[in-house]
């Protein structure tokens, strides 16, 4: 049964980050002993491609997996939790939600007083060599961090057991050799570690963590509160702008090319196809503009707009669960009534399991949602004595439930 527990500043607070695909929800999953948080769990044999249903479901869970989540544990007699962040894989695709919400957290959790203990940084051993992405993505990590907290972060590698040890080893040297990899990081104190795919092992990578000592204030967090920055200035900052400032640049030259093509194309066809890379490449442009005019941002303009924006994911949640109870208890009446609608043919079994299986990993998702609410009440919270307690809270119409965190 879940035990529950009130968000605390003496809690350890552990980010954990990595690209997509570098094992971020398995080693979470070896931490709380809960299954990965799965895009398509329960819906893997639905072969039925037009299926609204379990379309409407999967891209529900699809947009709700690439938030930040928080999943807790108890563990040597002190409260873990580990905050999962979404990769930043793409330059071209939208990466603003995804900083927006990560720098979002960080700053609320500084204002409330609550510390950084590490940060797991994953990388598998699989990839045959560094995408861009990677070197974009630790560029980011270091300005996140500061220098003064490069020794917070455990550069652990993933899929270890896939690749032959000599191989391993010889990439483990390579990345923290090369300052363009993991050698900045290396230098300034991150350790480097290996991740054996088991509950032991990812506990003995957060025993390193909470045992170097004192807990850290980012470089990112003391900029945009202590300094009062905006995003564009701060260091990470700098570094989303010129990585994004230089995809616009890429984007514009592929415009310009898609340009001359279409004036020089000598069919209806070769015209269509410029025509499409061309529209393509100008929605990117604006899109790009979009992300680098979010970056002009203080942490209270920021703070206010994210306010928002969990209400309505919290609404939003709500509602997508009970469409789902709405399906299932349709689907129950038509297998007892021998009257399943054209879209969900025999075997009923199978479509009311594949559905049972989706509400409930719907509604684990909103459980580890639940922090970004906890760290808003939060800050109700900070004026607890002005405002009288529960009394005043309810006064207030906030609710003291969603202050609990749910925990393994």
């Amino acid at each position: 049964m879940a035990d529950h527990t009130m968000i605390e500043e003496e809690d350890d607070y552990i980010a954990v980050m990595g690209l997509t695909g570098s094992g971020k929800s398995t080693f979470i999953s070896k931490c709380t002993g809960e299954p990965p948080l799965n895009v398509g769990h329960g819906l893997e044999s639905c072969t039925r491609a037009h299926c609204p249903q379990c379309l409407a479901v999967h891209l529900m869970m699809e947009a709700d997996t690439k938030k930040c989540t928080l999943h807790t544990i108890q563990h040597k007699g002190r409260t873990v939790h580990l905050l999962d962040t979404p990769g930043f894989n793409d330059t071209y695709d939208s990466n603003q939600d995804v900083f927006l919400e990560v720098a979002h957290t960080l700053i609320t959790a500084y204002k409330l007083g609550i510390k950084v203990t590490g940060i797991i940084y994953l990388q598998s051993m699989t990839d045959v060599r560094m995408q861009g992405s990677a070197v974009r993505s630790l560029r980011l990590l270091e300005a996140l961090c500061g220098v003064h907290a490069y020794s917070c972060v455990s550069l652990t590698a993933t899929h270890c057991k896939i690749v032959p040890i000599q191989e391993r080893q010889q990439k483990l040297l390579q990345l923290r050799s090369n300052p363009t990899f993991w050698g900045n990081l290396y230098e300034g104190g991150s350790s480097v570690v290996e991740f054996a795919d088991t509950k032991k092992s990812a506990l003995s990578i957060i025993d390193t963590l909470l045992e170097k000592g004192p807990r850290h204030t980012l470089c990112f967090q003391r900029q945009m509160v202590d300094d009062h920055l905006t995003i564009d200035d701060t260091d990470a900052g700098k570094v989303l702008h010129s990585e994004w400032s230089a995809a616009v640049k890429d984007l514009r030259k592929q415009l310009n090319e898609m340009q001359v093509l279409l004036q020089q194309s000598v069919s209806n066809a070769e015209a269509r196809e410029a025509r499409q890379v061309r529209d393509d490449a100008e929605e990117k442009v604006l899109a790009k503009g979009r992300e680098l005019a979010a970056l002009d941002t203080t942490a209270e303009t920021l703070g206010t707009e994210w306010h928002q924006r969990i209400q309505a994911e919290r609404d939003d949640m709500d509602s997508r669960i009970g469409k789902l109870e709405d399906t299932i208890t349709k689907l129950r009446n038509a297998g007892r009534s021998n009257a399943l609608e054209v879209q969900h043919p025999p075997p009923y079994n199978d479509e009311l399991r594949r559905f049972e299986e989706q509400q409930k990993e719907m509604q684990r998702l909103e459980k580890h949602q639940l922090f970004k609410h906890g760290l808003e009440l939060a800050k109700k919270q900070k004026n607890w004595a002005a405002i009288g307690g529960v009394g005043g809270l309810a006064a207030l119409g906030v609710g003291v439930a969603p202050f609990l965190c749910a925990t393994m």
